[in-house]
């Protein structure tokens, strides 16, 4: 997948631990396949949010793209349960690991 801009929905996320022991929220979006664009079915995987006083703007971006800004929720599960569905406008890059390349989620926008 090229790096870009893709009209993209949460499909999937799980509730996890990081290495460090903060909780971590793992998000898998779906290119849409109502949007002209390419890759269109494609998935974009394990993109990482892990909860730390540094790393919030994350969700809040997020949050924002999704029409959720300033709702509060009472567990990051009930935030998890909420993202899904929605459609929002992913800048994706790239990542290097291993010697192979995988898309990375780089920002968050309002979908079109």
């Amino acid at each position: 997948m090229k790096p870009g801009e893709y009209e993209v929905t949460v499909v999937k996320y799980d509730q996890t631990t990081s290495q460090n022991g903060n909780p971590r929220i793992i998000v898998d979006y779906e290119i849409r396949s109502d949007v002209a664009q390419p890759h269109q079915g494609q998935h974009i995987r394990f993109d990482n949010f892990v909860v730390t006083e540094t790393s919030m703007w994350r969700l809040h971006t997020v949050s924002t793209a999704v029409g959720l800004a300033g709702q509060h929720f009472r567990s990051y599960k009930e935030w998890g349960d909420t993202l899904m569905n929605k459609s929002l406008r992913l800048v994706v890059g790239e990542r290097e690991y291993n010697g192979k390349k995988y898309p990375q989620v780089n920002g968050f926008k309002p979908s079109e």
